[in-house]
């Protein structure tokens, strides 16, 4: 019997490219060769390695060009031959991975000699995928240890495809190498003498099987690649098939439960450390954006009601982080990065006033800000962005690893674009959730727009604030008036890292200025510090004021306390001549 170091070496030996310099084709120029040569093929993801589209009908039919050119526009698709009648094709999938001590060269070697003429594919781990024709087989994952068969229901990623994490797909041996030969005579008896997975209509699926039959059909299919709603129709009339019948609901779980159970597995002690290491291990500082609060791998959420300015405040904080040294406040930025700006209710021409206005006033950025508007893409019939979908949370993780240079992500908002989740379900968050934390683990930071509920914190699930580390929320300030627009304190109601004057609340207004459009700030308490003297000296009544403009009535009581000791009132809250002249141009009519 040959080593697994020999045979690896045997299978690694041969290069060959197809055609004479595929390694260098982009996806689109191979997708085309593959199916001018029979091949059917679908895209999927580069993270999940799942199908972007439903992909069911190219089991039976090829892909158009058009199809092709939608698909792979550039490389950020991995591109999938299907397995099976519609290609000819049964693939020996060989997993390798020495760290996680997989070795299928080793167990394959029992049943079929890998240095064989055939077309094989080397995986980013130093796998193979061995290319034989069509034996009628279906998926089979894991025939023997670390091996699986790709056949009818199947895919297999193909180069010149790379995954997440940049690595490549490679041909040894290519199709214009070698011809497409049959399976091995004794792997290909093997397969067929198998045991075969009881099925409904065998009538071997009994009550006190039924539940753990369902479950490991469901986490072999789960396993293949086949999609979920095929996998649930499947489970469905096997579950039907059972003696007695297996309830429709419980069969679904177990289908539920497969897909979960078939993500990849961790090795959790890898990931151990000792406490005495940890200290000694240097982990970077994360780059501050705009400082004290947006680092990269910050996840804040900002909160309103209708109409009080978020899109305002989101567009604002998106053009300082593309600019050098601008201030919102205190605020500053202290490394300016590409922004990825994805709206959901704007109309595209507001949106493109709003920040050409703002543009005005600024400095020229140095970074690029990336718009993803869902009012222009429906104006263009390019699809309406849904992050409720996998598909388009995916879309996005691959824009992120294929422009290292967007640090940071401005959602805006939830209610726009993820529409169909239930707000109030901490379940159906949990997978925005995730998709924010593989966000944060691609160190970006990522701002998330939301809608306040009456009571005036964010509405829905209070599960969506557990992983946030920023909780902004907006309101108008105390004696606001329609004809103010966009005015708006800002207040931090979460700030896991920051404190003290870092955290300080302060209004924020979007102004006229120079021609355009800019933002002006002010400390709360710099506002109503002068407003209760005024108050007082104008004659409105000391008990009044607290719920006129907001505040405690021991602070009005502080505040009139500080204006008598200063000379600016009297015992009987009259202006002295100093009083006067510091706050009696102040304007208190519109809290009255």
């Amino acid at each position: 019997m040959q080593t697994s170091a020999e045979i690896q070496r045997a299978v690694d030996e041969p290069q060959a490219f197809l055609p004479e310099n595929v390694q260098i084709m982009n996806t689109l120029d191979a997708a085309k060769e593959y199916v001018s040569m029979g091949f059917s093929l679908i895209p999927i993801s580069r993270n999940s390695k799942k199908p972007i589209i439903e992909w069911k009908k190219y089991q039976t039919e090829y892909p158009t060009t058009a199809d092709l050119e939608e698909w792979f526009p550039n490389d950020k698709n991995m591109l999938a031959i299907v397995t099976g009648k519609i290609s000819n094709l049964t693939v020996v999938d060989i997993d390798y991975d020495e760290t996680e001590g997989k070795d299928g060269y080793k167990t394959i070697s029992e049943f079929s000699d890998l240095t064989i003429k055939a077309p094989r594919a080397r995986t980013p781990r130093g796998g193979s995928h061995v290319y034989f024709r069509h034996s009628g087989q279906r998926n089979k994952t894991g025939f023997i240890k670390d091996c699986d068969i790709r056949g009818e229901g199947g895919y297999v990623v193909a180069p010149p495809s790379s995954n997440g994490d940049g690595k490549g797909y490679t041909w040894k041996n290519s199709f214009k190498k070698f011809d497409i030969p049959d399976m091995p005579k004794k792997l290909a008896t093997y397969l067929k003498n198998m045991k075969k997975e009881p099925t409904a209509t065998e009538g071997t699926i009994t009550k006190g099987i039924r539940d753990d039959s369902l479950f490991k059909c469901a986490l072999k299919l789960a396993g293949t690649g086949m999609a979920e709603n095929e996998v649930r129709a499947y489970i469905a009339t096997m579950a039907k098939g059972c003696t007695p019948p297996f309830p429709f609901d419980e069969a679904m779980e177990k289908v539920r439960s497969a897909f979960s159970y078939a993500e990849d597995k961790i090795d959790i002690t890898k990931g151990l450390v000792n406490l005495s290491a940890f200290y000694e291990t240097s982990i970077p500082e994360q780059p501050m954006i705009l400082s004290p609060w947006l680092k990269e791998g910050t996840i804040g959420l900002l909160t309103a009601p209708r109409g009080v300015g978020k899109t305002w405040f989101s567009l604002s904080v998106a053009m300082a982080c593309g600019r050098e040294g601008v201030h919102i406040g205190d605020w500053v930025t202290e490394n300016p990065v590409d922004v990825l700006y994805i709206d959901g209710e704007m109309p595209a021409k507001e949106l493109q006033e709003r920040t050409f206005e703002l543009s005005k006033t600024l400095e020229p950025p140095v970074k690029e800000m990336i718009l993803l508007s869902t009012d222009y893409n429906t104006k263009r019939k390019m699809g309406i962005p849904n992050f409720a979908k996998q598909g388009w949370r995916d879309a996005t993780l691959d824009l992120l690893q294929d422009r290292p240079e967007i640090k940071l992500v401005v959602v805006d908002n939830i209610a726009s674009l993820m529409p169909g989740i239930d707000e109030n379900s901490k379940q159906e968050w949990d997978n925005i959730n995730q998709w924010l934390l593989h966000i944060r683990h691609m160190d970006r930071a990522v701002l998330v727009v939301h809608h306040a509920g009456k009571s005036g914190d964010q509405r829905g699930t209070s599960g969506r604030e557990d992983n946030i580390d920023i909780s902004i929320t907006l309101k108008h300030p105390a004696g606001y008036v329609n004809t103010d627009g966009a005015k708006f304190e800002v207040a931090f109601t979460k700030s896991r890292g920051i404190y003290g004057n870092n955290v300080t609340p302060f209004v924020m207004q979007i102004i006229e200025q120079d021609g355009g459009l800019t933002w002006t700030t002010n400390e709360t308490g710099k506002d109503t510090a002068l407003l209760v003297p005024a108050m007082l000296g104008k004659g409105v009544p000391k008990k009044d004021i607290h719920t006129l403009i907001g505040i405690t009535r021991q602070y009005v009581t502080k505040l009139r306390t500080r204006a008598i000791r200063a000379g600016n009132l009297d015992e009987k809250n009259c202006f002295t001549d100093k009083g006067k002249e510091i706050y009696g141009h102040i304007d208190i009519d519109k809290y009255l």
